[in-house]
Parts: structure tokens; C-alpha cells; sequence
């Protein structure tokens, strides 16, 4: 009897803990009693929505939109399935739109479940439900709900999956208003119901996504090809974490890592298992939000040398640094020398900073003044050789001083580098030679040998090549000592004659 007992305790107790844990964890979770949830269109609607519940005589109660387009209300004592509906604004135009809660807990209301309440009442327009005061209509759109979701997800699967929320229940799964996900699709397409069609189009484009009846939304039209690109934007993990965390863990984050919040969601630590539908980089997101603000240290202000110089060292070693090094320093403390054991307490920085203080100021030597070579020939050299210096070289000039040439042994005393300047200065400048006038090596046209006889017959290039005429030469090969002929001509150089298709072989004469 005991072990029964003891059993019985032991289950209670572990339903006990289970129901605890199930209260834990972030993600919107409602207590029992709560219908919650996010109300937008891409942004937050500004409005409010109104729940009435399906007793007998239905009961409703309205409540504001928040800015982040939250909602909630208590249903303690109301007959569950709840139908919704929230009117309000968002970029200027306005909205209404329609929800269902089969109980407490999550009911978002935003485009797509309005659509899936309108398929699930098998009506044109959604408002309608609402407004019909059978309960019993509400039970039954609360019995179709799963189906409709079902085929509203099935049509939509293309599109739903480029926004990375293929299968994710629009009324039941978490929603933030953050631009972000199913969100971001709301942005991008508008969802429209109106005499029983809906028409899904890309907002950017103008296309039409999907069109087709909602009493038949499983034979509606599709056009892949019109789906947005979802444009990219930085998760707001600050609204993430408000909208998942917040509830149980309050504004003390505890900077946990992406890694450590996504192994708590695996294990359901605390019933954290209910955020399992987070993507990676909402959690990434979340945990960058959640991380501690580390405040650096402040900048280390730098020792100054000097002042430890004078405090420390002045009073034996004076103005007059001896440029010891922090090495020297610190080893003649070791050592006692002199004394200097007293400074133990120096830190090693503080050692280095008096070293530094302590290096002789080293003055850079002066720029070298470039030689002046022509001042140097006029000194050393103009009086014996005159202004037609004779281009010697370095080497020259410094063998003639090693021996004396000339008596040039009294330049013993100029610097290799003298004798380099005057030698730059004597270097003779190079005055190209004057090309000669035309017809001073020959007549024009040459006259000599069989010249004349040819002129008349054929032109200098058929003989020279191009370039070559009466008025004209090639000055690439001319006036270089060499006859330029072509090969064509068959030309003899030894016996001077040529061999060509105007005649054989014939001597060209002097």
C-alpha cells in the first residue's frame, strides 16, 4: 500500500514539473487563460481587434494594437473558438483583417490568415463570419481551420519557402512585425480578398503571384516567376529578444551564445523548446542582442621619464645623463651599485621610461655639399692644361699624380673624390657630326654606271626598294657607306653584275 502510495506522489509529482516547465521559456508562450499575438501587414497595424467568443450569446471584447502591433486578452470564463478581427492602419491604408483561436494561446492576424478563416467559413468575405451571430458557424470554421491552413500553405509553398517560412502556420507560430521572414513577405506582396477571389501580387513588379477562388484555393493559378527576391536587412535582435526572452528573462540579459541558445531549445531547457521554429540567424541575432556592453579599459596614460629621472636619479647623476640603457639600469639596481639597490621599487616600465629619457641626443651629421668639379679643374688644373680640358678620366688623372707626370704629383693631397669631380668636368662633350647635304656624294639621280640607261626604263625602288626614288630616300639604310639593293635583282657584288627578269646577266660598269 506504502508503494502505491509512493508511486502515485512520484507521478504527481512529475506531471507537476512538467506543467511548471511548460509556463518556462520565451517565444510569446500565453498562460491559460490569455488569446495573444502579433497583428501586421510587414508593418504593425494601428488599430485594434475585437474577439468575440462562441457561447450562447457571444460575448466580445476589444483591445488596442500596441506600436509592435502586440495584442492580448483574457478569455477567463469565454467559450473557446475565438474569431477575430482587427481594423486598423499601415502605410496610410487601411486594413481589416480576421483570425481564429480554437483556444488560449497564440493567434496572429495578418493577410494570410484572413484567408484561411474565408476558406475555412466557406465564405466570399471573411467579415461575414465574423459578423454572423450562430456560434455554431464559429465551431465549424474553428473544425476547418487545420484544412484550410493546410491547403493555404500547400498553394503558397514556392513563395513561403524563398522567405525561408515554408510550412510555418501564419496564425499560430511566433511573429515578430520586424520586417524579417513572413514578415519581410508581407512587405514584398499584398494579399487581397475581395467577391471571393484572391489575388496574391508582387508588389514591386506588379505581377501576379497567385489568383484564383477562395472556395477552391487548391485549383487556383501560381506563377512562380512572379515571386519577389526578399530584399536583405540586419535581423533586429533587440526586438527579437523582446518578443522571445523578454517574458521570462526580463531586460538582464545573460549573454548567452547563438550555440548555447540553440542547445537549450533542442534539450526544451525551461521550455525553451517552444521557440523551436527560431531560425539560425534569428538565434544568432538573439544572442548578439543578448551580449554583455564590455566597457574597455581605460587608455594607459604613458610614464613620463623625465619626471622619474628627476625624482630618482638627479640628485647623484645630475643634468649630465650617462645614456644607460634599461638593461644597465635595472642591472646596476640588482647590484646595488653605487647605491642604486634603493630603487627596487621601480617597475620595469618605469625603467624604460628613464632609459629613454636617459639616450644621448645623437645630432645627425650635416648634408654632404655635392664636389664642384669645375671650381676644382680652374684651381687645380686650368693653369697647365687651360680651358681645353682633354677628357681624361678618374683613373687617368690619379695615374698621372702617382707618377708625377708633368709634375702632377703635387695633386697629391686631392680626395678620390676631387679627382672623380674634375673628371666629370674634363669629360669632352660629344658634338654629333652634321649629316652631309644631299648630292654632295652624288648626283641626283646618280649618274654613275649604267644609272642613266636604267632612269629611263625603271624606277630606283624596282633596284633599292621601297623607299627610294628620284626625290626621296630610305633614311633608315641611307647615307651609311653600304648600296642598298633588293635581292630580286640578282646583283653580284664580286663581279658587279646583276641577273633579274628584265635581262640575264649583265655587268653594271663603273
Amino acid at each position: 500500500m506504502k508503494q502505491l502510495i509512493r508511486t502515485k506522489l512520484a507521478v504527481l509529482y512529475l506531471f507537476l514539473m512538467a506543467v511548471i516547465a511548460g509556463c518556462g521559456g520565451g517565444g510569446g508562450s500565453s498562460s491559460a487563460n490569455v488569446v495573444n499575438g502579433v497583428a501586421a501587414v510587414g508593418a504593425p497595424l494601428a488599430g485594434q481587434v475585437t474577439l468575440k467568443d462562441s457561447s450562447a450569446q457571444p460575448r466580445e471584447k476589444s483591445t488596442a494594437i500596441d506600436q509592435n502591433g502586440n495584442f492580448a486578452f483574457d478569455v477567463t470564463g469565454m467559450t473557446a473558438p475565438f474569431i477575430m478581427q482587427a481594423k486598423g492602419s499601415a502605410g496610410g491604408t487601411n486594413h481589416t483583417l480576421h483570425s481564429l483561436a480554437k483556444g488560449s494561446g497564440r493567434a496572429n492576424i495578418n493577410p494570410l490568415s484572413d484567408l484561411i478563416v474565408a476558406s475555412a467559413a466557406g465564405v466570399s468575405d471573411p467579415a461575414t463570419a465574423y459578423a454572423d451571430p450562430d456560434p455554431a458557424h464559429t465551431r465549424l470554421i474553428g473544425d476547418n481551420l487545420a484544412a484550410a491552413s493546410t491547403t493555404v500553405l500547400a498553394k503558397l509553398q514556392p513563395l513561403l519557402a524563398q522567405f525561408g517560412v515554408a510550412g510555418t502556420d501564419p496564425i499560430t507560430a511566433p511573429f515578430v512585425a520586424n520586417h524579417q521572414s513572413m514578415d519581410l513577405m508581407f512587405d514584398q506582396v499584398t494579399v487581397t480578398l475581395s467577391a471571393g477571389a484572391v489575388s496574391i501580387v508582387n508588389k514591386q513588379s506588379g505581377s501576379v503571384i497567385c489568383n484564383g477562388s477562395v472556395m477552391n484555393l487548391a485549383a487556383a493559378t501560381f506563377n512562380a516567376a512572379a515571386i519577389p527576391v526578399p530584399a536583405t536587412g540586419a535581423l533586429d535582435g533587440m526586438a527579437l529578444y523582446n518578443q522571445y526572452c523578454d517574458g521570462c528573462h526580463g531586460t538582464a540579459k545573460l549573454g548567452r551564445s547563438a550555440l548555447a541558445i540553440h542547445s537549450a531549445i533542442i534539450t526544451n531547457t525551461g521550455g525553451m523548446g517552444s521557440l523551436s521554429t527560431l531560425t539560425d540567424a534569428q538565434i544568432t541575432a538573439i544572442a548578439a542582442a543578448a551580449a554583455p556592453v564590455v566597457t574597455p579599459p581605460p587608455a594607459s596614460t604613458p610614464l613620463d621619464g623625465q619626471a622619474l629621472y628627476t625624482q630618482y636619479c638627479n640628485g647623484c647623476h645630475g643634468s649630465a645623463k650617462l645614456g644607460k640603457t634599461a638593461v644597465a639600469i635595472q642591472g646596476a639596481i640588482n647590484a646595488n651599485t653605487g647605491g642604486m639597490g634603493s630603487l627596487s621599487t621601480l617597475t620595469a616600465a618605469q625603467v624604460a621610461a628613464i632609459a629613454t629619457t636617459t639616450a644621448p641626443v645623437v645630432t645627425p651629421p650635416p648634408a654632404t655639399t655635392p664636389l664642384d668639379g669645375q671650381a676644382l679643374y680652374t684651381q687645380y688644373c686650368n693653369g697647365c692644361h687651360g680651358s681645353a680640358k682633354q677628357g681624361k678620366t678618374a683613373l687617368a688623372i690619379q695615374g698621372a699624380i702617382n707618377a708625377n707626370t708633368g709634375g702632377m704629383g703635387s695633386l697629391s693631397t686631392l680626395t678620390a673624390a676631387q679627382v672623380a669631380a674634375i673628371a666629370t668636368t674634363t669629360a669632352p662633350v660629344v658634338t654629333a657630326p652634321t649629316p652631309p647635304a644631299c648630292g654632295s656624294c652624288h648626283a641626283i639621280p646618280p649618274a654613275t654606271g649604267k644609272h642613266a640607261y636604267h632612269s629611263t626604263r625603271a624606277t630606283c625602288a624596282n633596284c633599292h626598294g621601297t623607299g627610294y626614288s628620284t626625290t626621296t630616300v630610305n633614311a633608315a639604310t641611307h647615307a651609311n657607306g653600304v648600296k642598298n639593293l633588293t635581292t630580286s635583282i640578282g646583283w653580284n657584288s664580286t663581279n658587279r653584275t646583276c641577273s633579274n627578269s628584265c635581262h640575264g646577266t649583265k655587268a653594271w660598269g663603273i
